[in-house]
């Protein structure tokens, strides 16, 4: 028997005997994943964070050295 959530409300489904091992793998394979999840994702958010913060003033700083070259022509 399978159990999961759709819509806010409980479900269940036979799983035939054949789909078990499969069945088994999946859900072994997805614990992994949200575990991978859990113990690197903080950092991913915290790196683009940092990213994302840095372009905007390095376009900044190439936006003003542009300026600076065209006053000087």
């Amino acid at each position: 028997m399978l159990s999961y959530t759709l819509e806010g409300r409980r479900r269940c489904m036979y799983v035939p005997v054949a789909l078990v091992p499969l069945i088994q793998r999946s859900l072994k394979n997805g614990r992994k994943i949200e575990s991978l999840l859990c113990q690197t994702g903080p950092a991913l958010v915290s790196e683009y964070r940092k990213a994302r913060d840095i372009k905007p003033s390095a376009k900044l700083a190439a936006g003003a050295s542009k300026t600076a070259k065209k006053k000087k022509c």
